[in-house]
């Protein structure tokens, strides 16, 4: 029996088109719907009625995925998308990617065969496809996270280049040239080396070469996480010749960096400046309370959700909004000069 796919092929179109196509979407051009129909035609195809009439049925439940549950953040992010989801009557599936790729794509089958009136993911790795059955069936999906827009989505996109920009420019400022940089490796398998946020290692790059800084590529090490950060900074940091300022491309492997230098008897700020990308309530509670580059999580969680719900009451899209990030300098960063003359003293 012909399907959508094979429709999709004859007419030399996506399966999302053909979708539109058939559910009499006013917005495809007429000569498109043509070549469209003379394929369904062709094909024999027949969608079937009582599936289209179950999509079209109201589960009032949403999926939400995210990358890495154990990142603070994300706890905050998935708080404002409860609210909003609670405020109005729905049920919220939570799912936890943790950092695999395959797992994201299991959890987006599983959100799909529940028959979720909409989904919000904060991606790794080349996620259209994943997402392509769902929008193929007519079920919203916003995608967020701190990139540039990827087009053709429904997406919240974090700006947070001159907060990064800032934060990198104020190690430098205070006298650190050797910065080291974790940004996180996902389980992507397509791309084994791609890290969280390739545009945060990009700024870094620039930064640096504003200054006229050479870049110690051994001075950045992506890493999964856990025990295996705590093990490549411990190891960096009993260097003779260590940095003396570590940027955490992830919230998570804060704790990691902090371990790793109490075990070797270094104190943050007088022996190692830090900064990490997303904050938390015990970085700011913290002595010294930790600078960030961090945003407004549950106001972001609030939303991305105000865009899924807006979808789902027939709200047209691609919509794209930004949100704002900020560097937030508290008592982590200091003169890497006074670094060493704590550590002579001792």
């Amino acid at each position: 029996m012909p399907n959508i796919h094979d429709v999709a092929r004859e007419a030399g179109v996506s399966i999302a088109t053909v979708s539109r196509v058939m559910n009499g979407d006013s917005s495809v051009h007429p000569a498109l719907r043509h070549v469209v129909e003379a394929a369904v035609r062709r094909t024999g195809y027949r969608p079937n009625a009582a599936a289209r009439s179950l999509r079209m049925a109201k589960s009032n439940t949403v999926g939400v995925i995210v990358a890495e549950m154990l990142n603070p953040p994300f706890t905050s992010i998935v708080h404002g998308i409860a609210v909003a989801a609670a405020e109005r009557g729905v049920s919220m599936f939570l799912s936890d990617a943790g950092g695999s790729f395959a797992l994201q794509a299991a959890h987006l089958e599983r959100l799909h065969e529940r028959r979720v009136d909409g989904v919000i993911i904060h991606p790794i790795g080349p996620y259209h496809s994943q997402v392509a059955t769902l929008r193929e069936d007519g079920i919203p999906v916003v995608i967020m996270g701190q990139r540039a827009p990827s087009g053709g989505f429904t997406e919240i996109v974090v700006d947070e280049d001159a907060a990064s920009v800032a934060a990198i420019r104020h190690l430098i400022a205070v006298g650190h040239r050797r910065i080291l940089f974790l940004p996180r490796r996902w389980d992507v398998p397509s791309n084994p080396g791609f890290a969280t946020h390739q545009s945060r290692l990009s700024i870094y790059r620039q930064v640096l070469a504003e200054f006229g800084i050479p870049v110690e590529e051994r001075l950045i090490i992506p890493t999964s996480g856990g025990r295996v950060t705590y093990e490549r900074v411990r190891q960096m940091l009993a260097e003779a010749e260590r940095p003396a300022a570590v940027i955490c491309g992830i919230h998570s492997d804060a704790p990691e960096v902090l371990l790793a230098a109490r075990e070797l008897g270094l104190r943050v700020p007088e022996d190692l400046s830090l900064v990490t990308y997303g904050d938390s309530r015990w970085a700011e509670a913290g002595n010294p309370p930790i600078n960030v580059v961090a945003n407004a999580y549950d106001e972001y969680g609030r939303r991305a959700a105000d865009l899924l719900f807006s979808l789902i009451g027939g709200a047209s899209g691609p919509v794209v909004q930004h949100h704002p990030a900020r560097y937030v300098a508290r008592g982590s960063v200091v003169s890497p000069r006074s670094a060493q003359g704590h550590a002579a003293a001792k």
